[in-house]
C-alpha cells in the first residue's frame, strides 16, 4: 500500500470516528409510539393527558400510561395550535373558521360557532375560561367568549381588520388601515373586561407582535423605533433614540431590544410613572442573528445560529454557552430548556436536547425527522411529539427552574 494510499485512508478513518462520536448520546426511552400518521400542530395539555391532532383531522388524546384515545374527526385542518382551558375544555379553530370546544375526553361537543374563514388571530386565552377571537359578523370586530358555554361576553369593532393581538388587563390588536387600502399599520388598546375602546396610538407601527404585561405595553414604530406606553392610558414612558430595532421580549420593566443585524441585545428599563428606574442597562453580541429569547425565573436563554447561551436576565451575565449545530427552536419546561438542532452541517437527523438551566448539562436527548414540537410534561414523564407521528416518552428530571 502506497504512502498517499494509506494517508487517504488515515483521513477517512479519523473522520468517520470525528462523526460517530460527536453524535449526542440518546437517552433510553421509557416508550415510544408511532401514531401511523403526521402530528402536523403543536399538542396541548389538558387533564393530565397530552391531547394532539394526527393525520391533520383526528384529535386525539395520549395518557401517561401511554394509553392512546382516538376522539372527533375535523371537518379540516387547523387554522391555530390547539387550546387547552382548564383541565376539561378542548378548542379547536380550522381553517373554514369553524370554532369547536371539546370535553378533555376528546369526543364530547360542548359547543360550536364560527369565526373569520381562514381562523382570524390567534385565540388568546383569559382567566376565568375566556376566550378572545375574531368575530365572523365583520372582518374588524373581535368577540370575547365564556369558553363553557360558547356565549359571546363581548363584541368590538376596531379601527381597521385585526392581525395581531396580545392580551393582559388589556386587549392590545395590530390592525389595518380603517379603509384597508393604505399598507400603513396601526395599534389599539381594547379594555379586556369590556371590549371599550382605550386609545390608538398616533403613529404607524411594524407588524410584529406587540409585548404587554400589566404595568407596560413595547412595540415598534413603522421606522423600527422601540416603544413602551401605558396599556391603559397610551402615555409613552420609553422611546429608543434610534430605529432599525425590534423587541425581543418584555420582562416586569426590563425591555430586551435585538439590534445589529438580530445578534445583539441592548437591555434597557422602562422608568415608573414617578420616572424612576428598578434596573440598569446592559447589553450582549452573540456569534449570529438570535432566533429565541426564553425568560425562566433568573435566566434569560439566548439562542443564534450556532449557540444556546444562558444569561443572567438582571445584568446579563454569561452563565454558560452550548455550541450547537444550526439550533432552530427552542421551548421552556419545568426543569430547563429544550432546543432543536442538527447532528452536522450534511445530516438529515434532528435532535432535541433539554439542558439544565443552572449548568447548560444534558437532562436527555431524543431524535426524529424532521420537525419537533415544544413537549408536553405528564407526571413523570416528558413527551416529545414529532411531526412525522411519533411520540418519544421519557423519564422526567427532577430538578425545575424556579
Amino acid at each position: 500500500m502506497s504512502t498517499r494510499l494509506f494517508g487517504f485512508l488515515l483521513v477517512i478513518v479519523g473522520m468517520t470516528l470525528t462523526f460517530l462520536l460527536s453524535r449526542p448520546l440518546l437517552t433510553p426511552e421509557l416508550r415510544f409510539m408511532s401514531m401511523g400518521g403526521s402530528i402536523l400542530s403543536q399538542p396541548a395539555f389538558a387533564g393530565f393527558a397530552a391531547v394532539f391532532v394526527q393525520n391533520e383531522t383526528l384529535l386525539s388524546r395520549v395518557e401517561a400510561n401511554g394509553v392512546v384515545v382516538e376522539g372527533a374527526s375535523l371537518s379540516c385542518a387547523l387554522a391555530h395550535p390547539l387550546l387547552a382551558i382548564g383541565s376539561d375544555i378542548i378548542v379547536a379553530v380550522d381553517t373554514t373558521g369553524a370554532v369547536k370546544a371539546y370535553a378533555s375526553d376528546v369526543r364530547t361537543l360542548r359547543w360550536e360557532r364560527s369565526t373569520t374563514p381562514g381562523g382570524g388571530i390567534t385565540p388568546l386565552v383569559f382567566p376565568e375560561n375566556r376566550l378572545l377571537l375574531s368575530a365572523a359578523s365583520a372582518p374588524d370586530t373581535l368577540e370575547l367568549l365564556d369558553v363553557t358555554t360558547g356565549v359571546p361576553i363581548w363584541a368590538s369593532r376596531l379601527p381597521g381588520k385585526p392581525l395581531r393581538a396580545v392580551g393582559d388587563g388589556c386587549i392590545a390588536c395590530v390592525h389595518t388601515d380603517a379603509d384597508g387600502k393604505s399598507p400603513a399599520l396601526h395599534l389599539s388598546v381594547l379594555e379586556a373586561s369590556s371590549g371599550r375602546l382605550l386609545w390608538t396610538f398616533p403613529e404607524a407601527v411594524d407588524d410584529r407582535q406587540p409585548f404587554i404585561s400589566a404595568t407596560h405595553l413595547a412595540f415598534c414604530s413603522a421606522e423600527g423605533c422601540p416603544i413602551a406606553v401605558d396599556p391603559v392610558s397610551g402615555k409613552e414612558t420609553y422611546r429608543h433614540p434610534t430605529g432599525g430595532m425590534r423587541v425581543g421580549a418584555l420582562l416586569d420593566s426590563q425591555l430586551l431590544l435585538l439590534g445589529g443585524g438580530g445578534a445583539r441585545i441592548e437591555c434597557r428599563t422602562i422608568p415608573d410613572s414617578a420616572g424612576n428606574t428598578s434596573g440598569g442597562s446592559w447589553s450582549s453580541t452573540m456569534s449570529s442573528a438570535i432566533s429565541g429569547l426564553i425568560h425562566r425565573g433568573p435566566f434569560l436563554f439566548v439562542i443564534d445560529g450556532t449557540s444556546i447561551y444562558c444569561l443572567r436576565h438582571d445584568d446579563g451575565t454569561q452563565i454558560w454557552k452550548r455550541d450547537l449545530v444550526s439550533p432552530s427552536t427552542a421551548f421552556a419546561l419545568s426543569a430547563g430548556i429544550a432546543v432543536v438542532y442538527k447532528e452536522g452541517f450534511l445530516s438529515r437527523d434532528t435532535y432535541m436536547t433539554l439542558f439544565a438551566p443552572e449548568t447548560g448539562n444534558r437532562l436527555w436527548t431524543v431524535t426524529d425527522d424532521p420537525t419537533f414540537w415544544a413537549p408536553i410534561s405528564l407526571p413523570g414523564e416528558d413527551l416529545v411529539f414529532s411531526s412525522s407521528g411519533h411520540i418519544h416518552v421519557i423519564s422526567a428530571p427532577l430538578t425545575e427552574v424556579r
